[in-house]
């Protein structure tokens, strides 16, 4: 019975992970005047994994990636801009105590803003 419990614990400690969640908000545009409408919100992101601290990106070069993917995805008209951007890092470790995977995930959001003439 022991080592069953012993056993069970020892799993449950083994598959287990954790997360943590980082984000910023930075602004650009100038958005002082009744000249604009809001189209619609764009996001684009970018993932590494390190296994046992080898392979994956800098942090850097993560965010460089998901503004990149960002603006592909919002295919921007001449009159659009992106505002209110927003980055949002997640890291993930597993298993919790040991970090054998560690997956981080970079996040940037910003909505779309048409001017209008």
């Amino acid at each position: 019975m022991r080592n069953t419990i012993f056993i069970a614990v020892t799993s449950l400690f083994l598959l287990t992970g954790c997360a943590a969640h980082f984000g910023t908000l930075k602004s650009d545009v100038s958005l002082n005047q009744a000249n604009f409408k809001v189209v619609t919100t764009a996001s684009g992101s970018s993932q590494t994994k390190l296994v046992m601290g080898f392979g994956g990106l800098k942090k850097e070069a993560l965010v460089a990636e998901a503004r990149k993917d960002l603006v592909s995805k919002a295919n921007l008209a001449p009159n659009q801009v992106l505002a209110n951007l927003s980055l949002d890092v997640k890291t993930s470790i597993f298993p919790g105590f040991l970090p054998m995977v560690v997956i981080q995930k970079v996040t940037v959001t910003a909505d779309v803003i048409e001017f209008i003439k």
